[in-house]
């Protein structure tokens, strides 16, 4: 006889409160609701449930999808976003084995970060950032992380002009370098 579901005057709905904040609030009975989505596998490789978010037909929309991988029920998460009037782009995907991929939807490490390049299949490696670049210029055809704080940074890169590991300080200086070879 309790009321589980309400939906106010003014269009908000409220699922587990009489007393819904936005448009759909959802309040589990201990504090930490549940939503769950089921949709049908299609065949041994389909989307089985999608999320879309978007501000209007105008704008850009982002999606999360959730889809089956071959016959073991193995599951993927993708999260896609697109430009104003563009087409969908995967930005990010967890696969099946827990590794997580940006920029690329074969995540061949824990963790994969590539502009596009296509990643290494290198075992045993946890983290793996790459460029889609040749050498050629130490600023735009190197792979880097930078470590910074409000007041400076430093870089670790690879490639530039040549094969090289790079130690940069924060004003743009190599201070160490491991050649290739």
């Amino acid at each position: 006889g309790a009321e589980r579901m309400r939906i106010k005057t003014g269009g908000n709905v409220g699922i587990g409160t009489t007393d819904p904040s936005s448009e759909l609030t959802i309040s589990g009975s201990d504090g930490r609701p549940t939503i769950r989505l089921a949709g049908e596998k299609r065949g041994s490789d389909g989307n089985f449930a999608d999320i879309y978010a978007s501000n209007n037909a105008q704008d850009g929309e982002a999606q999360i999808s959730f889809r089956r991988v071959g016959a073991n029920d193995a599951t993927e998460m993708l999260f896609y976003t697109s430009a104003a009037g563009g087409s969908m782009t995967e930005q990010v995907r967890i696969d099946s084995a827990g590794n997580v991929g940006i920029g690329t939807d074969n995540p061949a490490n824990k963790l994969t970060i590539t502009d596009g390049a296509t990643p290494y299949t290198t075992a045993n490696v946890l983290l793996q950032v790459k460029r889609n670049a040749s050498n050629g210029n130490d600023d735009t055809s190197r792979a880097s992380l930078m470590l910074a704080n409000n007041s400076n940074g430093f870089n670790i890169a690879y490639g530039g002009t040549t094969d090289r590991l790079r130690f940069i300080d924060g004003g743009n200086n190599e201070v160490v370098t491991f050649k290739n070879g």
